[in-house]
């Protein structure tokens, strides 16, 4: 039995990406047609991602000056009312779509706070989809149940132990993000118990204790069915690419070179930008740095860094996209500093590099207590303030970020386990996502649970009244 599956994304990167992986999953599984349902300032940016793909793309409401903007810079990254008033135009546009096409299935972000009513009004089941990874779910769902109980005063960095887990784990509140500190009615969300479940970008070895506790605690069918990224071969698309991976390509020596990206909303101030490079010069080795939205870099190179580091051949910074998981499967790649978005979690765990960590802002800094006291892949580099802010994180100084690189790119016993260990899940991420995997057999699950309620749905038309 055919499935038409709607997927329904965020215009935010961390979760338009994956969103957009997991459609592709789906379109070559069972012959599952996949189309996406997007809003019309993210189609010019689909549509070439989707050239390839057997995937149908529809716009979703219109392209005026109001419409769901494009989150692609830390300042519009916050829900103020005008986003959220955009957010709920697009309900009577998605239902329309729906009535034209009919779709078996509604893969929804959980922003779309009316995608609950509008499922269940049109009958139609809703799988909900946060970008999230397990453990950082398990730990935003325990706090918001309990936050009066755990959370001490906002400006105490003592760290609080969050009840009720796995494991122990230990956080502070300058760790975590706005929405938990200082909720709003501002931000809204799709209701959970409405859904027919969840479809989480990870895989059984990765999240395991998270996995079983969430399916035992949260009351929802949970699948798993990640890393979504391996499910399709990396695009390259930049001018910059050949002559990037020329250069990482001319590095004999392998694990030799450090990769540093913050992601699409990682922006620094030049003050930090400074210690990184100074941090960079001190540690000796060769690096590739994504820098975005930093304005000219004579404001923040160290004097001579050109001389001294670039001129030399020792590393490359660059402005415009990358080609990341090209970059982190690259052999002289050994090192990745990230701000700990779980898409860059997943691909740098996928690519079996290990990690040096610097949380910024939302989840980022649940993510990095997985990576480092989980999993023991990566090493903390020092952040401590969550914030969209650049200048209201702590600075972390160059001495700092060279101890936390050499930490990752030296050698010695630690460094060698850490990396026998990312290697590990490297294995257990590629043989999770094939037949007989954990993600692939979690695929299949999904899909006979959405043709048994199609069947179902079916019968109960062509059934007589009584």
């Amino acid at each position: 039995m055919d499935l038409h599956v709607f997927f329904l994304p965020m215009t935010a990167m961390g979760h338009l990406i994956p969103m957009l992986q997991l459609a592709h999953l789906f379109s070559t599984r069972r012959g599952v047609r996949a189309t996406v349902v997007a809003p019309a300032a993210a189609i010019p940016l689909i549509q070439p991602t989707l050239r390839h793909h057997p995937i149908q793309l529809l716009p979703l409401g219109d392209s005026d000056a109001d419409a769901l903007p494009l989150v692609t810079h830390p300042q519009n990254n916050k829900f103020t009312p005008e986003m959220v008033a955009a957010i709920l135009r697009l309900e009577a546009p998605f239902v329309q779509l729906l009535r034209d096409h009919c779709p078996d299935c509604i893969v929804a972000d959980l922003h779309y706070s009316w995608a609950s009513s509008v499922a269940e009004e049109q009958g139609i089941p809703r799988l909900q989809f946060t970008g999230a990874g397990c453990f950082a779910t398990v730990l935003l769902a325990t706090i918001g149940l309990q936050s009066k109980l755990i959370l001490p005063d906002h400006d105490d960095r003592r760290p609080f132990l969050i009840p009720g887990l796995p494991k122990e784990i230990h956080l502070t509140t300058s760790q975590l993000p706005e929405f938990v500190t200082h909720p709003t009615e501002t931000l809204r969300v799709a209701d959970s118990a409405q859904c027919f479940g969840m479809v989480i970008n990870t895989f059984d070895d990765l999240e395991r204790d998270y996995i079983l506790h969430a399916k035992k605690y949260s009351g929802m069918k949970i699948w798993c069915l990640g890393p979504f990224s391996l499910s399709q071969p990396e695009v390259v698309a930049s001018n910059c690419s050949d002559e990037l991976m020329r250069w990482l390509d001319s590095k004999k020596q392998r694990y030799s070179v450090l990769y540093l990206c913050f992601g699409s909303l990682g922006l620094l101030t030049t003050t930090q930008l400074r210690e990184i490079a100074l941090g960079l010069q001190a540690s000796l080795v060769d690096f590739v740095w994504v820098v975005r939205d930093a304005g000219d870099s004579a404001e923040w190179l160290p004097e001579g860094f050109n001389e001294r580091v670039m001129s030399s051949g020792k590393g490359m910074i660059l402005k415009d996209w990358v080609p990341q998981r090209l970059i982190l499967n690259n052999e002289a790649v050994g090192g990745f500093v990230t701000h700990c978005g779980w898409n860059s979690c997943l691909e740098a765990v996928a690519a079996g590099v290990p990690m040096v960590t610097w949380p910024l802002h939302s989840d980022q800094f649940l993510n990095e207590k997985l990576l480092v006291e989980e999993l023991r892949i990566g090493v903390p580099v020092g952040a401590t303030v969550c914030s969209l802010k650049a200048d209201e994180r702590n600075l972390v100084k160059a001495e700092a970020i060279r101890k936390a690189v050499g930490e990752v790119m030296g050698s010695g016993e630690e460094v060698q386990a850490r990396r026998e260990r990312v290697a590990t899940l490297r294995e257990m991420a590629a043989k999770a996502v094939v037949e007989g995997g954990t993600s692939y057999s979690d695929m299949d699950n999904l899909l006979d649970d959405l043709i048994s309620l199609k069947a179902g749905r079916r019968l109960a038309m062509h059934s007589p009244v009584q």
